[in-house]
Order: C-alpha cells, then structure tokens, then sequence
C-alpha cells in the first residue's frame, strides 16, 4: 500500500506543479510527509491502517520526484548535474557514517 501511494505521489506531483507551482507543491510534500508520519507512529489505530500506510506513501515516497521538476531551475547548466547527485545522495552519504 505503501508503494501504490507513492508511485500516487510520483505521478500527482508534475500535475501538482503545474497546478499549484513547484515551491507550494514541494511544501505541500514536505509537510504533509511530515504530519502523516506523526500521525502514523503516534495516533494510528487498527481501523485506517491501510488508509494511512498509502497516505504516507503518497506524501513520504512521492516527494522524490520533486528533483526533476525543482533542482534544474535552482542550479545552472553547467553545475546540474553534480549538485543533483550531490543532492540526491547526500542522505545515503550521511546514513553509511552511521552504523559501526
């Protein structure tokens, strides 16, 4: 249910940011990633299990797609590329120091 929500989410976005705009529609990702991951880990009860696992899916696995449409207008030509990586990995970089 997770990944349905998210593939959602993946597709929602580009139409979501012709909509809304990009920088509403990444807040919109983020904060809604946010408060339905509270919401998951603090207030779920057996009953919306499902509803809330494709929820976050849709805001927590969606977001991801926001680099395409975002990143290529923030950064020029010629540095795109390394800063979307740089970007994009980053996280993955900082979770290898982690474990031991």
């Amino acid at each position: 249910m997770f990944s349905i929500g998210a593939i959602t989410g993946y597709l929602a976005l580009g139409f979501l940011a012709d909509i809304l705009g990009r920088k509403p529609t990444t807040w919109l990702y983020y904060l809604g990633a946010l408060g339905f991951s509270l919401c998951f880990f603090l207030l779920l009860r057996d009953r919306a299990l499902l509803a809330m696992i494709t929820a976050n899916g849709f805001f927590s696995g969606g977001q991801f797609a926001w680099i395409t449409i975002y990143l290529p207008e923030v950064f020029p030509t010629r540095v795109r590329g390394f800063a979307i990586s740089l970007l994009s990995n980053s996280s993955r970089i900082l979770a290898a120091m982690g474990p031991p």
